[in-house]
């Protein structure tokens, strides 16, 4: 059987319309994009876990640094009294001390009973005639570290306690 001679000439000449192409390409772009995405976020992905790691080792050295018992705290009227060991340990400047709390022997008002606490607001700087909590090596400290990455995406912390148990 033969086709009529309009529908075999149209058949012939059969070709994508411009929808189809339309459609194709956008298709197309949706998926490139998808996947140029993935790979963004995979980078950005690595890129924090290695600031990470680096803050983890950067703070574990630090910490390192500061338990080591020739360190000794520095409090003098020149030195930060809320950072006494910046010059001691020679930090690096992506590290910083957040918090340095010091063993405050205490008694509870209602039972008598005496407790350790730490306390932040004993510092180099007290009064005249105070002891200082830094001047022995008995008192504890509970020290806290962060770090920060050069872009200030991954701030991680690390709390440790120095001195004598």
């Amino acid at each position: 059987m033969k086709l009529p001679q309009h529908l075999s000439s149209a058949r012939s000449e059969a070709g994508e319309t411009l929808i189809e192409v339309l459609m194709a390409s956008a298709l197309m772009a949706v998926v490139v994009l998808a996947i140029i995405g993935g790979i963004t976020t995979m980078l950005i992905g690595a890129k924090v876990h290695r600031d990470q790691t680096d803050g983890n080792a950067a703070l574990t050295a630090a910490m390192e640094g500061i338990k080591s018992p020739s360190v000794t705290p520095t409090c003098d009227a020149a030195s930060d009294p809320a950072n006494p060991y910046r010059t001691a340990a020679g930090l690096p400047s992506t590290v910083s001390i957040q918090n340095i709390e010091y063993e405050v022997n205490r008694t509870n008002v209602n039972t008598g009973e005496r407790y350790v606490d730490f306390d932040a607001s004993a510092q180099c700087s007290l009064p005249p005639g105070a002891p200082d909590p830094t001047a022995s090596p008995l008192t504890l400290q509970r020290i806290t570290l962060q770090y920060t990455s050069t872009d200030n995406r991954v701030t991680p912390t690390l709390s440790f306690i120095k001195g004598a148990f």
